[in-house]
């Protein structure tokens, strides 16, 4: 979490030749200030969906986050007793 760079991540699809960057920022934790899920407890005041859009747009790439939630890993029962919806 904290070598994270989105000016890479950005750089190396543009070299790659690519315009457009699926981005999940989910994992067993939000890398964002999530409400709902648990967020990786390295994010401190930082917010990866943010970070990585501002780069998509200086680089003109475009962007799409999405979540997997629902993961059976994720949904059970502590978790569920937790971070109730």
């Amino acid at each position: 979490m904290k070598d994270f760079d989105a000016r890479h991540l950005v750089q190396t699809v543009v070299e790659l030749g690519g315009n457009f960057l699926r981005f999940q920022p989910v994992g067993y934790l939000a890398y964002y200030p999530s409400k709902v899920l648990p967020v990786h407890e390295e994010l401190g005041k930082r917010d990866l969906i943010v970070e990585v859009a501002q780069e998509c747009r200086r680089a003109g790439i475009h962007q799409y986050c999405y979540v997997g939630y629902g993961v059976a890993l994720m949904l059970t029962r502590d978790y569920i007793k937790k971070y109730p919806m």
